[in-house]
């Protein structure tokens, strides 16, 4: 009997073509079972771990479309329903990013909550216009959306509790950014620091969660600044809150906060 044998160079073609026939296989399974929108992020920078707790991928990868803003000058991404996901100022690390939906109460009673899907955290660096092309950012925003670890606005809740009359503006934004002392101090400083974004109390409607809000309470306004908060944002009633020495007072229009209101300042 003539016993058959394949050659090494036909069997090594033979595997060759079943590895490729599998490859195309697995290719269209991975496809119909995720879609073409989804990709695997390999890369992405470090950064603040304040800011983004990396996670391994893949993450879900829509067709941002950006659009420009006045007055702050910023840039928002949009998803493909046309949805602000997240708002980056110019000068600023602060983002306002889409998350889901929490609540932070604002009174004792509970009866006040300051509900949103809000969530703030730092850039790797200030924002420019047109950095959406720049290499680290899509991988960061994808990180970022998808990150659901303790935020600016979860840190400063935080910080409230217990001696927090106690803390100074400048040590605030030290333990709620991450920013060097000198550098806090510096914010605290209504000439210096930051990105202002406001400086009349009636302009409200220009804050975002996260922003600092600085206010001199003696001397009619007049005097340094004292104290610092964290704007939170409207609570159910339609008032603007702030964390603000151990209470989330509300900034109302001829109240104490608003007549001494001295700046907003975004980091």
């Amino acid at each position: 009997m003539r016993v058959s044998r394949i050659s090494p160079r036909k069997k090594w073609v033979r595997n060759l073509r079943i590895a490729i026939w599998l490859s195309v296989v697995v290719l269209s399974v991975v496809t119909i079972h995720l879609g073409p929108g989804v990709r695997t992020v390999t890369t992405v920078p470090p950064v603040n771990a304040l800011a983004v707790r990396i996670m391994a991928g893949p993450y879900p990868v829509a067709e941002y479309r950006y659009e420009r803003l006045p007055r702050p000058a910023r840039t928002v991404a949009r998803n493909n329903a046309g949805a602000v996901v997240a708002t980056f100022t110019d000068g600023a690390r602060t983002v306002v990013l889409a998350g889901p939906a929490r609540e932070f109460p604002v009174t004792r009673s509970g009866a006040s909550v300051v509900k949103g899907e809000a969530w703030v955290r730092l850039l790797p660096e200030p924002w420019k216009e047109g950095a959406e092309g720049s290499g680290w950012f899509r991988g960061w925003l994808d990180a970022a959306l998808a990150d659901r670890s303790p935020d600016v606005l979860a840190t400063a809740r935080h910080h409230w509790p217990g001696d927090a009359s106690k803390i100074s503006g400048s040590r605030l934004i030290t333990l709620v950014y991450g920013l060097p002392r000198k550098a806090s101090l510096a914010m605290v400083k209504a000439d210096s620091g930051g990105v202002v974004i406001s400086t009349e109390a009636r302009e409200q409607s220009l804050l975002q969660p996260g922003d600092l809000l600085l206010f001199a309470l003696d001397a009619n306004g007049a005097g340094p600044i004292d104290p610092v908060g964290v704007y939170l944002g409207r609570d159910n009633r339609g008032l603007h809150r702030v964390l603000l020495r151990g209470s989330a007072p509300a900034v109302a229009h001829g109240g104490r906060l608003f007549q001494g209101f001295r700046v907003a300042k975004r980091i």
